[in-house]
């Protein structure tokens, strides 16, 4: 009778394991991935289906082809290039013009010393404009890059906990979600402020003929991507140690469950324990799906930024060469100061992003390993 009952227990819970595997295999892209795809700005969004991606699902990433990413590339810097161009055309102009001038006039001559302080003025008042337009339209990446990484967090976290990684989920969202909400808050109070008195002080320096802040703002410019480095390598290596734990301990406890069904439980052990690993893999796959487009799409969110940002320090080294070719030191002091503070943005938002993808794409190795 102790048999029979313990044989109909079984039985009742390989039939609720095997609905639970069906349920599992049945998960509509709605069910779990509805809320990231809508965290994801409208922008993003027309990259992703530009490059194949209609939404969060593993069929989407059957259709991602190279050749459609670098056809992205290729089609963002070419509407992107118009705008630096425009402006290192009319900086090129004005400093060609200034030039000109003052080899017509005397030197030493009060109208010359004039002529080039009206040239330098322009030509500032070009590449200020420029920089100034560049900074506003890449500093929301980052704030889109703290939105995205809170709307992901739960989603991930909790797919990763129904797919037998509990302890990792708890360990990996904890971190990145604090690490997410400090970056994102100290990127967007005190960094547009740094750009606007760095764009000042080196507006300046400029105006002044006894300073000159090229050295110190690639000094600055340094230090500050060394710091946002080591801030970077410190997180991921705490972040894989807190990981590597986690998911260890996750290993184990679905190993000894396993045993613990597969030889506890009479006559259906074996297919009970199937069965889960049936629907961890299953939801292992969700996991694995919410991950690679967590990658995707923090590196298309600032793919826009990125291109923007190269193509202007391309356009002002261009134009400080060509300023130092026409004599124009102070100008070329005036750009190479803005290149600087144009590579701390871009390291501001590289950071941002590849934290991030890093750490996707290590919980994403651990918990599939496990």
């Amino acid at each position: 009778m102790k048999k029979a009952l313990l044989t109909v227990a079984a039985a009742l819970l390989l039939i609720s394991l095997l609905s639970v595997s069906a349920r599992a295999a049945e998960i509509d892209g709605e069910a779990w991935y509805g809320g990231l795809w809508e965290s994801v700005d409208a922008d993003t969004k027309e990259l992703l289906e530009q490059v194949g991606m209609d939404g969060v699902s593993p069929e989407g990433f059957l259709s991602l082809s190279p050749f459609r990413v670098f056809s992205l590339i290729g089609k963002i810097a070419a509407g992107e290039a118009v705008s630096p161009l425009r402006y290192g055309a009319g900086a090129v102009l004005a400093a060609v013009l200034t030039a000109l001038a003052g080899s017509l006039l005397p030197p030493g001559g009060a109208m010359r010393d004039r002529c080039e302080t009206l040239g330098r003025l322009c030509v500032m008042f070009v590449l200020l404009s420029g920089t100034g337009q560049a900074l506003r339209e890449c500093m929301p990446a980052v704030t889109a890059t703290k939105d995205f990484m809170l709307a992901l967090v739960p989603v991930f976290t909790g797919v990763m906990g129904f797919a037998g990684n509990p302890a990792l989920a708890l360990s990996w969202g904890g971190a990145v979600l604090g690490f997410s909400e400090t970056v994102g808050v100290f990127f967007a109070k005190y960094v547009p402020s740094a750009a606007s008195l760095g764009t000042a002080a080196v507006a300046a320096a400029n105006l002044n003929e006894e300073t000159d802040f090229s050295a110190a703002a690639k000094t600055a410019c340094k230090a500050v991507t060394v710091a946002m480095g080591l801030a970077a390598g410190l997180f991921s290596a705490v972040l894989s140690v807190r990981d590597v734990i986690a998911a260890a301990s996750d290993t184990v406890s679905m190993k000894g469950a396993k045993l613990v069904v597969g030889q506890g439980v009479p006559i259906v052990g074996g297919a009970v324990s199937e069965v889960l690993n049936t629907v961890a893999a299953g939801l292992g796959l969700i996991r694995d799906t919410v991950g690679m487009f967590a990658v995707l799409a923090l590196f298309l969110l600032v793919l826009v930024p990125l291109v923007r940002l190269l193509l202007w320090k391309g356009v002002f080294r261009f134009f400080s060469a060509c300023a130092s070719l026409l004599g124009q030191g102070r100008v070329a002091s005036l750009t190479d100061g803005l290149n600087s503070l144009l590579s701390v943005i871009l390291a501001v938002i590289c950071f941002n992003s590849a934290v991030f993808i890093i750490a996707v794409a290590l919980v994403t190795r651990l918990a599939g390993g496990g």
